[in-house]
């Protein structure tokens, strides 16, 4: 892809591909290697990266909401997934400022849906995990004043 994009967002050198999948919530496969300096315009992050989504947020939604239906989930498990709920609704609402602050979570889901097993709650309620940080985090993105609340 050739495509001269104006500056606002800027890159360096120093992100690799994943630097800019961080902002545009994409895989690797849908932009050329950074080698150099890239600038990107707020607006042509989603243009800049196609959009490869196997699942739609509403359907990652309604699984997660399925999951949380089921009498195996604890109430521990419903109310991390209902904040992860509230965190894509948000996210879908304002994609260009979660993209920019880089609090993805529709990223994590768009290719795999969830499941409902133990070890899958455990692995994305890890402290490591970048689904945990950013639901827990995702109050730092502000949007005409408000900011994201469960």
């Amino acid at each position: 892809m050739n495509k001269k994009l104006p500056e606002k967002i800027y890159l360096s050198s120093i992100f690799n591909n994943d630097g800019l999948c961080i902002l545009c919530g994409c895989n690797a496969s849908c932009h050329p290697p950074l080698n150099k300096e890239l600038h990107l315009h707020s607006n042509d992050i989603t243009e800049y990266c196609r959009n490869d989504a196997k699942y739609t947020v509403d359907e990652v939604i309604d699984k997660f909401s399925n999951i949380i239906s089921n009498p195996k989930v604890d109430n521990f498990q419903k109310a991390y997934y209902e904040a992860l709920i509230a965190g894509l609704k948000w996210e879908s609402k304002y994609p260009l400022e979660v993209a920019k602050a880089g609090k993805h979570l529709y990223h994590y889901f768009k290719q795999e849906l969830p499941i409902l097993s133990y070890p899958y709650f455990e692995m994305l309620y890890n402290v490591w995990h970048p689904v945990r940080n950013n639901i827990e985090t995702l109050d730092s993105v502000e949007v005409d004043g408000k900011r994201f609340t469960i």
